[in-house]
């Protein structure tokens, strides 16, 4: 046959020789998967149950406990320094003649003669001639504190205003708060009048002697207060961080000493939860460029305060810097608790909730019996005082006590 001939030719196709049996195993074939199909909607598997099942939601109980939930703290702190304040001596003691007055002495409580032969000499330069104290003393209201150009030095409180020197009547505030003080440590004989008599002056006489002093001229022949003699401390009880050399020539920019006014301390920012377990007196942890903990003691525990810049609020606490460690203010610190509360009443914090800023729970019913109603949902609302581990410690309370079942709701 030629290649022209076979192109021309239509396509035939093959005859099926039993098409009855063709169309008989169609129809038994869809059978078979329709019935494969309803029975696959029949049958339920473990794992079709389960996921069926995963929308229903059962309530869960838990239990009020006693048990302790700490969630302690770890807060930087920073290194407040010590305040400091120097004591500065007006003036050399300047002392009249110890002869007798003169007609103007009573008038004239200052008065020193231009010439006499019974004149003390006077000191010519405000010099440190005797250092009492030093480094680590203490300053107490009334002590001497140094010897200026070969005359004590005695310190008084801010609220004795001295400004002149005092003779035998006298008058004046400073007179009488000078009396005051010398009631205040324990000179009897004396009485606040506002004038200066005989028992005042008697008292002031056995306060020099008691340092091994006599009581100035300070009228010719009369022996009274001179002023120069008292320094000025801004509190009692002070300690002396340095005191000047002897032979420092004092003025008003060179002090006689310098005290402390207060200690350096560490402060810290806590939040309102960890300000509500510390106290003052508190023992708490300071951990000092990493190292393990030294126990020391809150000294103040502070209102709230709001940076204005941040926005940022908090208590500061100020904790007393530990017995011998050595810090400033480039040393990372910071502060931890050492001590556990007590056990206290406690829930899992999956059974507390909160509504319109208030914390409750919710108390488990009893099982009804007999097909009977359950009794309505009851709450109690609750105070919180701390959380951690998934446990919040909150206020006792009678209601709920340990053992008491809580409905976790769904």
């Amino acid at each position: 046959m030629s290649e022209e001939s076979t192109a021309q030719d239509p396509v035939q196709l093959a005859r099926v020789r039993h098409p009855v049996r063709l169309i008989a195993a169609v129809v038994v074939l869809a059978v078979m998967m329709g019935a494969a199909f309803v029975a696959g909607g029949l049958v339920r598997s473990p794992t079709s149950d389960a996921l069926q099942s995963a929308d229903i939601r059962l309530p869960v109980r838990v239990n009020v406990e006693e048990r302790v939930v700490d969630a302690g703290f770890s807060v930087p702190a920073a290194l407040t320094p010590a305040a400091t304040a120097g004591v500065f001596v007006s003036g050399a003691s300047v002392q009249a003649s110890d002869q007798a007055p003169t007609a103007n002495a009573a008038v004239s409580q200052s008065a020193t003669p231009a010439t006499s032969e019974k004149s003390l000499p006077k000191a010519e330069r405000t010099l440190l001639s005797k250092v009492v104290v030093g480094s680590g003393d203490r300053v107490r209201f009334g002590d001497l504190v140094a010897e200026v150009s070969g005359r004590p030095v005695f310190a008084i409180p801010p609220t004795v205003p001295l400004y002149r020197d005092l003779i035998v009547g006298a008058e004046g505030t400073d007179v009488r708060s000078l009396q005051q003080f010398l009631i205040d440590r324990d000179f009897y004989g004396v009485r606040v009048t506002g004038e200066l008599d005989s028992g005042t002056i008697a008292a002031l006489t056995r306060m020099y002697a008691a340092v091994e002093y006599e009581l100035p001229f300070v009228a010719d022949g009369q022996r009274g207060l001179a002023w120069r003699e008292f320094v000025v401390t801004p509190a009692d009880d002070l300690p002396v961080v340095q005191s000047a050399p002897v032979g420092t020539l004092l003025s008003p920019e060179v002090p006689v000493m310098t005290l402390q006014t207060t200690p350096a301390t560490l402060t810290a920012q806590f939040t309102k939860a960890q300000r509500d377990r510390i106290e003052s007196g508190r023992t708490v942890g300071v951990s000092i460029a990493g190292a393990a903990p030294i126990a020391s003691s809150v000294l103040r525990v502070g209102d709230l305060v709001t940076d204005a810049g941040s926005g940022a609020s908090g208590y500061p606490i100020s904790v007393a810097v530990p017995d011998g460690a050595v810090v400033d203010a480039a040393t990372p610190i910071r502060l931890s608790n050492v001590d556990q509360p007590p056990p206290g009443t406690a829930v899992p914090a999956v059974a507390v909730y909160q509504e319109g800023g208030s914390a409750y729970v919710v108390l488990a019913p009893p099982a009804a019996e007999d097909g009977g109603t359950l009794p309505p949902r009851e709450t109690v609302a609750v105070t919180v005082l701390t959380q951690s581990d998934g446990w919040v410690a909150i206020e006792a309370d009678e209601r709920l006590i340990p053992g008491t079942a809580l409905l976790v709701e769904p």
